[in-house]
Parts: C-alpha cells; structure tokens; sequence
C-alpha cells in the first residue's frame, strides 16, 4: 500500500495548478465538518449524496479501512489522493480469495481478449501460484505482461474490448458526482492507456 500511496502523491505531484485546485476542492466537498479529515461518514454520505444510492463497488469499508493508514478512522488529504488513485487506476479484487490487490496480479486472457467477458477474472499471487481458484479458463498472464499485450495489440492495429465500468449515471446525485468524477478523471487521465477514445484498463 506504501507504493500507491506514493504512485497517488507523485500523480497529484505532477497535475497542473488548476487540476491540484479540483482535487483540493474535492477534499473540502467532503469534509462537511471543517475538521481536515473526511470520516467514512462523510465520504459515504458525500458518494451517495441526499438520495441514500448505492456506491460503487469499490468504494468499500475495507478498502477504506485500507487507505486508512494510520487507523483513525478517517482520511487525511494524502490518503484521500491514494484512495482516488485506487479507484481511477481499477485495481482489482482477487477472484480467488476476495483480497485487494495492491501490487502484481495474474489475469485470465481468454476471459479478458477471446470471450470479451464483461467481467475479468484476475488472481492475486498466493492463489495463482497455489492454485487456489476454480475457473473455467487456463491462460493467465500477469499485470505487466498484460498491458504489453494491449500495446502490441494496438501497434498491430487488432482490435480490444475495453472493460466495462458503466455505473448508472442518471440515478447519481449530480453535483456530488460531477466534483467526484472530475477529480477521478484527472487521476485516470494521468493513468489510462488509451486508444480510439476507449480506456484499456
């Protein structure tokens, strides 16, 4: 977790002024007490705004509990930025045992590139290496093997399926979505590979 929190503070190192202001107006948006930290409380409460909607997935008590690293129950703003790196830059759960995975991780291609299943199936390491998983599918690569498959797919000019990540965007409270998906556009266009306007991973 060290290393994205690092990844996140380099990334908000390297935004424009004007992309830094978004990100700290975020920050504020949240913290509806004024007190320089955002409790899950207010990040839930900011998420699914007056109309009690569900959040994405990602946005999970674990996971904040997670970026949470010095365990006070709330986030400073250098944890908010890792948990906005976490979620532009989609890292997975192991299909396996439900883990988050911080680091490298193992995909099925079949699911990912032949049957362009909406779902990927991705493993962390003890899983794959200890077989720890049933799936239908026997092709796996890691992470970084993967996206240089994705280059040379592109380079090759063979088409992709990017991975679905539509939300339904209409049942959203509006205000409170527009200020969360700038900041986590501004992340995730830092971080995409992109190609023919479609996000890759």
């Amino acid at each position: 977790m060290e290393e994205i929190a690092q990844a996140a503070k380099a990334t908000y190192e390297n935004l424009s002024e004007d992309e830094k202001r978004e990100v700290n107006d975020l920050f504020s948006s949240m913290d509806r007490n004024g007190d320089g930290n955002i409790s899950l409380q207010e990040f839930m409460s900011f998420y699914r705004g007056e109309e009690g909607l569900n959040p994405n997935p990602m946005v999970k008590r674990s996971i904040f509990n997670l970026v949470d690293q010095n365990g006070d129950g709330s986030l400073q703003f250098e944890e908010l930025l890792t948990l906005l790196y976490i979620v532009a830059s989609r890292r997975p759960t192991c299909d396996g045992c439900g883990v988050f995975i911080c680091g490298l991780f193992f995909t099925c291609t079949q699911c990912r590139f032949v049957h362009k299943a909406d779902v990927n199936y991705d493993l962390c390491i003890n899983c794959y290496q200890g077989r720890e998983f049933v799936h239908e599918h026997t092709e796996f690569v890691d992470n970084y093997v993967l996206l240089l498959r994705m280059q040379n797919m592109l380079s090759s000019g063979e088409q992709y399926r990017a991975q679905s990540t539509a939300s339904s965007e209409a049942d959203q409270d509006e205000p409170a979505m527009e200020k969360m998906k700038k900041a986590f556009g501004i992340f995730a266009a830092v971080l995409s590979v992109a190609a023919n306007g479609q996000t890759l991973l």
